[in-house]
């Protein structure tokens, strides 16, 4: 009887330590959760053509800046019909416009701001053979700016240029003035594409209409016609004889007072 009450009297020691070693040695205490402090969206901005589509990627940031994993976001646009967005941050450019994507995780949201724009294809200039005078009534040319497939784009700047000013000077609104006889190149151009076409000016002073010698002959001044320095207006005609003869010229006008200047060529 007395060598198992023996035993049990130094078992009993370890058990008691092992269940002190167990209280005592518990695990570390929970760690809290980071906090969403602010939500980064990359890109920050995009440009798009309609039908193109781009990649989104939001990340939760804590207040320190260090990035938060594992944090899933929500996805929105402010305007599908710009621009829809997918769960995944798939952008898909709809129609031309400005629209801004958000991304929120945990009540924190971050955007990227998403412009859709069809890009100039062409410019086309009418009407496409202008012609005017020096001195004359200027011309009006309009541009229109093309995409690819032909449709008219609104809104786009049109910066007008003449490479021969001395001969046709264009304004900033496509309003071409004649300076000097001659053919100047009128370029219109926008977003890089350029348009040209190539304005004809005659000089009035130095047209000269052929008469057939004993044919009546009515003309009419207009402001096309050419301008002498006191605002005279001047028309030029020729006609040749076969042989010498005499000549008779009547002039009459019920609208100005008419003068005859003779020239003969043959000397």
């Amino acid at each position: 009887m007395g060598a198992p009450l023996t035993r049990l009297t130094r078992t009993m020691p370890l058990l008691a330590s092992v269940a002190v070693l167990a209280a005592c040695g518990g695990g570390s205490p929970p760690v809290a959760p980071r906090v969403v402090a602010s939500v980064e969206v990359s890109p920050s901005s995009l440009n798009l053509e309609p039908g193109q589509t781009a990649l989104l990627t939001a990340t939760a940031l804590d207040a320190s800046g260090t990035p938060i994993s594992g944090r899933p976001a929500t996805w929105a646009s402010s305007n599908a019909t710009v621009v829809s967005v997918s769960s995944l941050g798939v952008v898909t450019a709809n129609s031309e416009g400005i629209a801004s994507v958000t991304a929120t995780i945990d009540g924190r949201s971050g955007s990227s701001a998403a412009s859709v724009r069809t890009p100039v294809a062409s410019i086309v200039i009418t009407p496409p053979q202008p012609t005017t005078t020096v001195g004359g009534a200027p011309v009006q040319l309009t541009a229109v700016a093309r995409s690819g497939a032909g449709v008219e784009l609104s809104g786009r700047v049109i910066q007008w240029n003449s490479t021969t000013p001395t001969i046709a000077s264009v304004s900033s609104t496509g309003l071409v003035t004649g300076i000097a006889a001659g053919a100047a190149t009128i370029t219109a151009s926008s977003e890089g594409i350029v348009g040209t076409t190539i304005v004809q000016v005659t000089d009035p002073c130095n047209a000269v209409s052929n008469l057939a010698v004993g044919a009546p002959f009515s003309g009419t001044l207009t402001a096309a016609d050419c301008r002498l320095s006191d605002n005279t207006a001047l028309q030029w005609f020729s006609f040749t004889l076969a042989a010498p003869a005499k000549m008779e010229i009547s002039m009459t006008s019920a609208a100005v007072d008419a003068y005859l200047f003779l020239t003969d060529n043959a000397f």
